[in-house]
């Protein structure tokens, strides 16, 4: 396996400015999705351009993945026979992939159109979970668990197969890919959590590396087509932080002063989502900064938004919070429309302008 590891200096914020798309100042309509009814509790996952999100249900004993659309809202989409079922994406298609448990083992799968197929574990490993797919409907996760986990990837219908990793036995794993089949997740070096880039082209590209020095550990969590990272890491004082990340570009560091803060999902436009520390839905945009979601909805619509889980490039926000007091998962509606994604510039002191044009997500 050729493995390279690619360190780059972090970019000094002084000397570089990121300029992304903004919405202005675009407020949001709340709509509650809930989960299967009887349900204890409900997790939301993803959302795909379609406006179709998928999440998992939890009842005692079991967990059923669904699936929801603001037109036929929540469908339950496990299968009857397993003993419990998880979703963690879709894609552009309305592929969806998660994990189901049968006979006591873990088992990734995709479905489509009630068509199912199993994500087999690489050869050698028992169980699998499936995270993330792309357009071309090849998928993302890990093959085994805890300390054995190793980053995998599937065509569909086809074996499991390992993701690039520093060594044969070093414990790694995959959350999302885009759709030129880059792929983000961790890998375990030495015994520190490094956020990584699993190449298509079987290399690894070291994040970990480009944030700052004693830096504890780090997860990508979200990469989009034009090639932009982003994810969380904990510094040396053991807050957690975010960055946002461009090869060409380099690394932004997003900090929430004595909080601390979670990105985990980015769109085409640059938006991205996550929570603060404190309990609170955030965007970021590079020209505002990190933004309590809860600012922009109507304070006396009940609700409080804790989480935001994924964005979609209509602007749609998913995610969990309290409705009048009772936890609940939302997705927040841009009330304006979503602009067009403009040039993404890096601006440096005595250098002048480059510009880098955003690919949209196909």
């Amino acid at each position: 396996m050729n493995v390279s590891l690619t360190i780059r200096a972090l970019t000094p914020i002084a000397l570089l400015a990121i300029a992304i798309p903004a919405y202005g100042d675009a407020q949001y309509e709340v709509i509650q999705i809930g989960g299967i009814p009887g349900a204890d509790h409900s997790y939301l996952s993803a959302i795909n351009n379609n406006n179709t999100v998928v999440g998992t249900s939890y009842a005692p004993g079991t967990s059923h993945a669904f699936r929801w659309s603001e037109d036929y809202g929540v469908w339950d989409i496990h299968l009857n026979w397993t003993e419990s079922s998880e979703a963690y994406d879709i894609n552009d298609n309305d592929v969806i992939v998660g994990t189901m448990r049968m006979n006591g083992s873990d088992i990734g799968y995709t479905t489509h159109n009630g068509g199912w197929w199993y994500n087999e574990p690489i050869q050698g490993i028992n169980g699998a979970v499936t995270h993330g797919i792309n357009n071309l409907n090849q998928s993302v996760g890990g093959s085994g668990w805890a300390d054995e986990v190793r980053a995998t990837g599937w065509l569909l219908g086809s074996p499991g197969f390992n993701l690039a990793n520093y060594g044969p036995q070093e414990p790694s794993l995959a959350f999302k890919l885009n759709d030129s089949g880059d792929a983000v997740g961790w890998a375990k070096v030495a015994g520190t959590v490094r956020a990584s880039i699993f190449k298509n082209n079987n290399t690894v590209f070291d994040l970990h590396g480009l944030l700052p020095v004693g830096t504890l550990s780090s997860l990508a969590r979200d990469i989009n087509n034009a090639g932009w990272v982003t994810g969380h890491f904990q510094d040396n004082s053991n807050m957690t932080k975010s960055f946002v990340f461009n090869q060409e570009l380099g690394m932004q560091i997003i900090d929430n002063p004595g909080v601390g803060v979670s990105l985990k999902a980015m769109n085409e436009h640059g938006l991205l989502v996550g929570g603060t520390n404190g309990g609170r839905a955030s965007i970021w945009k590079n020209d505002l900064g990190l933004v309590d979601l809860n600012s922009l909805i109507d304070p006396n619509s009940g609700w409080i938004l804790g989480n935001a889980i994924d964005v979609n490039d209509n602007g749609w926000i998913i995610g969990h919070g309290t409705y009048n007091g009772f936890y609940t998962t939302f997705v927040a509606k841009p009330t304006d429309a979503v602009p067009e994604p403009a040039s993404v510039t890096i601006l440096s002191l005595g250098i002048g302008a480059l510009v880098a044009r955003s690919r949209r997500k196909k």
